[in-house]
């Protein structure tokens, strides 16, 4: 009877190791997924994700909603595409209209980071072609700001 008491014993304890080394998800404690950095000493960052913000930049150029448009640009980036920044993106006539052309949803190849605070992205953005392009994006303030499209 002992041993079979043991053998129980050490079954139980054999699933119990090999259930505890499986592996779980990317998920942190919250439930949320993310891109999260690390530094000796430090506590966890949580920082947004740039493919995220990818996605609603384009959602926000198909249906034409400048606001939305207007708060993903960095204001370098507006300074050259409007001549300044602010107003000028906001009274421009496209960020105003639905942009059919923009895929729903673009298509987010590659992220790569491009330093600490930065990401160049490759997508497929345009609807009915597979043509790709280049998106740069800045963490600024928490929030990730189109510094360049191309």
């Amino acid at each position: 009877m002992r041993s079979r008491s043991l053998l129980a014993l050490l079954v139980s304890f054999t699933l119990a190791v090999a259930l505890g080394a499986c592996g779980g998800d990317d998920e942190n404690s919250d439930g949320q997924s993310g891109e999260a950095t690390t530094s000796p000493g430090a506590e966890t960052d949580q920082r947004p994700d740039p493919r995220a913000a990818i996605e609603e930049y384009f959602s926000a150029q198909r249906l034409g909603q400048a606001e939305k448009i207007c708060g993903f640009e960095d204001d370098a980036y507006q300074a050259l595409k409007y001549d300044t920044p602010g107003q000028a993106c906001l009274d421009e006539e496209a960020n105003n209209r639905p942009q059919p052309v923009w895929a729903n949803p673009v298509k987010i190849v590659a992220v790569e980071k491009s330093s600490d605070d930065g990401v160049v992205a490759t997508i497929e953005p345009n609807a009915g072609t597979r043509d790709r392009a280049q998106i740069a994006l800045t963490l600024t303030d928490g929030q990730w700001k189109v510094t360049a499209f191309q």
